[in-house]
C-alpha cells in the first residue's frame, strides 16, 4: 500500500485472505496495570479476526523472558509491539500505523 490511507479504509480492505499467504509473528510485550496495554489488546481484539496469518503472543515483560525482548529490542516502554522480531513501536501506538504495517508485510 502506497500513501497514507484511513483507519477505515484498512479495515474494510479487511485484507483480502487470498492474498495474505505470509505469516507475521506479533509479540507484545505488557505490563499490569499498563493502560496503553490494555487499550493495544482491546483495538487487536477489534482486528485480529481479520488477519488469519498473524500469529499473536503477549508476553509479560517483568518475565525472564520478557526482560530479555526488552533488551534486545531496546524497548523500554509498555506496551511493546514486536512484529517479525523487529520493534514496530513502544509506549503507544497509531492503529493507521500499525493496520499499513500488516497490510504491507501480508502481501506476496
Amino acid at each position: 500500500m502506497q500513501g497514507a490511507c484511513s483507519v477505515d479504509a484498512l479495515r474494510s480492505y479487511r485484507y483480502n485472505r487470498y492474498t495474505m499467504n505470509k505469516t507475521i509473528e506479533l509479540t507484545v510485550l505488557t505490563s499490569f496495570g499498563c493502560s496503553s496495554c490494555k487499550l493495544f489488546l482491546a483495538f487487536w481484539d477489534t482486528v485480529k479476526g481479520d488477519w488469519p496469518n498473524v500469529q499473536f503472543e503477549e508476553i509479560d515483560m517483568l518475565t525472564e523472558y520478557g526482560q530479555a525482548l526488552l533488551i534486545k529490542h531496546h524497548a523500554f516502554a509498555s506496551p511493546a509491539i514486536i512484529i517479525n522480531d523487529a520493534l514496530f513501536s513502544a509506549g503507544g501506538f497509531q492503529e493507521e500505523k500499525f493496520l499499513t504495517t500488516l497490510a504491507e508485510l501480508s502481501l506476496p
